[in-house]
C-alpha cells in the first residue's frame, strides 16, 4: 500500500494516535463499510511493546520494519518485523 508512518524513540500513545490518523488507511481501522473497526488500543500496545523492545536492545541498533501489524477487533499482532543493528569494525 505504500501507506506508511515513521516515529522517532520515544514515542508517546498521542504521537502514535496522531501517526495512525495520518495514514490513507486510517478508515479502515475505524470501520469500513460495515467491517468491525481495529482495535487501537491494542494497536497502541504493540507500538509502545515494540519501543520497549528497542530499549532494551539499543547496543548497536538502527532500526525496526514492521510488516505487517494485523489489526483485528481484538488485537493487533506483529506478523514479521526486521531489526538492524551495527556492529563495531574488528581489527
Amino acid at each position: 500500500l505504500q501507506d506508511t508512518r515513521h516515529l522517532m524513540l520515544p514515542v508517546t500513545e498521542d504521537s502514535i494516535t496522531t501517526a495512525l490518523q495520518q495514514l490513507r488507511m486510517y478508515p479502515l481501522l475505524q470501520g469500513y463499510r460495515g467491517k468491525p473497526a481495529a482495535n487501537l488500543q491494542s494497536v497502541i500496545r504493540c507500538i509502545l511493546a515494540l519501543q520497549d523492545f528497542v530499549r532494551d536492545h539499543l547496543d548497536g541498533f538502527v532500526d525496526l520494519e514492521v510488516n505487517p501489524l494485523i489489526c483485528t477487533p481484538d488485537d493487533a499482532i506483529v506478523a514479521d518485523a526486521l531489526w538492524h543493528q551495527s556492529y563495531p569494525e574488528t581489527e
